[in-house]
């Protein structure tokens, strides 16, 4: 996870790079002293996780997360403060986590678990468009289906958004140009 944290006292950058160094999945792509050189990092890199001071002069952790969240709604934002008294920005920026300093390895360790585990509830595998052309996407490529009438049984089954949808019901709708036999077991009938 592409990671930036965001800190004016240059000993917590020092800190937390030590404490996460060898955690897995967690790619430190910046450190920064200022939010507005991490929000310029931002504008041009993909940033994924941000741990954002609170306290910093000129743009505060609160205005940065709220400028993070414009560039990349899914970026997971955890507060890291000395004074509690943040918290009600915290819920008004709808933060992912508050850490308070100082901090220990363990509070690194959790708050990480906790920013991957929302990592993996954001990234869906299977994505649907239902807006203009249906289209069905695996891990970010789209499906190719093979026979067209496949693609549209799926859009009316997601159409029907879990209701009961009867073989009379998909055949009228897919081959509507078709004149069904009712008497057909293939439209429903008992043979």
């Amino acid at each position: 996870m592409k990671t930036i944290f965001v800190d004016d006292e240059l000993w917590m950058l020092m800190q937390f790079k030590t404490e996460c160094s060898d955690i897995p999945d967690i790619e430190l792509v910046g450190e920064f002293t200022s939010g507005e050189e991490a929000l310029e990092y931002a504008r041009k890199n993909p940033v994924e996780f941000a741990l954002l001071d609170i306290e910093m002069p000129k743009m505060n952790g609160v205005e940065l997360a709220k400028e993070l969240r414009k560039i990349n709604e899914d970026v997971i934002i955890v507060f890291v403060s000395a004074h509690k008294k943040y918290l009600e920005d915290f819920i008004n920026v709808k933060a992912d986590y508050y850490v308070l300093k100082p901090y220990d390895r363990q509070d690194v360790v959790d708050v990480i678990e906790r920013a991957l585990l929302l990592s993996k509830r954001l990234k869906k595998r299977v994505f649907m468009r239902t807006f203009g052309t249906f289209e069905v996407f695996v891990d970010g490529r789209p499906v190719y289906f093979r026979y067209s009438k496949a693609k549209e049984l799926l859009a009316l089954m997601v159409d029907k958004r879990g209701a009961i949808l009867t073989p009379q019901e998909a055949l009228f709708n897919i081959w509507e140009e078709r004149d069904y036999d009712t008497n057909s077991p293939a439209y429903g009938a008992s043979p």
